[in-house]
């Protein structure tokens, strides 16, 4: 599965994402992570940005405000700008760190069936995820999804051991995992929630713990964003775009308003409830698709 990966990173063309993530990663070294759709959390900005900012590739940028320009504008002006043998070379030289996200699902599936199951389980497990189409198709691409996917089964992981025994040491690894997931993508926000209440079920000093996974969560994500943190009102929210104040907003910029936070976590977070609500478009069974599709 390795070898397939990296042969698709050196011979995959670029994904409609992928420039996004490129220049935005960029930026987020440069420390001006400022461009727009904020659709990701840091983990794929900081996997992805370091290669380009070390091998100085270019970065085109019109006069207008960084916060105003498009990462995806930005990112083609990049190849444009590189030419097609050398944006090859820094694609594929980025797209590699990605791998460890594949190649971790794969490990983490036999670590965990072999403490359930027969050892024969554990392999035919791990074979089976290292075939999965989906697993090999997109665990070569510079994106959040599998990475995601690492991050849910990682916390999968950690809870069950934390169900098991609810020990100092497993709850450590618990809130490791909720912030491996906050910093993965936006739609695994709920995993704090779900590990604040597996803690109020299972811990013994509950309240304490947490008190400590709120801490370290919120640590960790101001901590990733350089410390860019300011405090919101529903006003602001709006400011950002979507479709408009609602008290869903206005509740959550209440609780903002408590303490600062990176503009571009809240700006993310604003950006996939938006388009939660309206539908992204999608293919799905060869057919282009739009709006909220539960099947899909």
């Amino acid at each position: 599965m390795t070898g397939a990966l990296v042969y698709e990173a050196r011979y995959y063309s670029v994904t409609a994402d992928e420039p996004s993530h490129l220049a935005a990663g960029y930026m987020y070294w440069l420390g001006k992570d400022v461009l727009q759709p904020s659709d990701a959390p840091p983990l794929t900005r900081i996997l992805s940005g370091w290669i380009p900012a070390v091998l100085a590739a270019p970065l085109p940028l019109d006069a207008r405000p960084l916060s105003e320009q498009n990462a995806y504008q930005v990112g083609r002006d990049m190849i444009a700008a590189l030419g097609p043998e050398s944006a090859h070379r820094l694609y594929f030289f980025t797209r590699l760190p990605f791998l460890l996200f594949p190649i971790g699902i794969v490990v983490l599936l036999w670590h965990w069936a072999g403490l359930l199951f027969h050892p024969t389980v554990r392999w035919l497990l791990a074979v089976a995820a290292a075939a999965e189409p989906t697993l090999l198709g997109h665990g070569a691409l510079i994106n959040s999804d599998v990475p995601a996917a690492f991050a849910s089964l990682f916390f999968g992981y950690t809870a069950w051991r934390f169900w098991k025994e609810p020990s100092a040491r497993n709850s450590a690894w618990l809130i490791g995992a909720v912030v491996v997931g906050l910093l993965t993508k936006f739609t695994l926000l709920p995993l704090l929630f779900f590990a604040a209440g597996l803690i109020l079920w299972k811990a013994r000093r509950r309240f304490a713990m947490t008190a400590l996974l709120v801490m370290v969560s919120y640590v960790s994500v101001i901590a990733a964003y350089g410390f860019h943190a300011e405090k919101f009102k529903a006003a602001r929210l709006y400011d950002m775009g979507g479709t408009g104040i609602h008290l869903v907003d206005k509740t959550v910029a209440n609780c903002l308003s408590v303490l600062p936070w990176p503009p571009q976590f809240i700006r993310g977070i604003r950006y996939i409830r938006t388009h939660l609500s309206m539908g992204f478009n999608a293919y799905m069974l060869g057919q282009r698709i739009s709006g909220p599709r539960p099947l899909y």
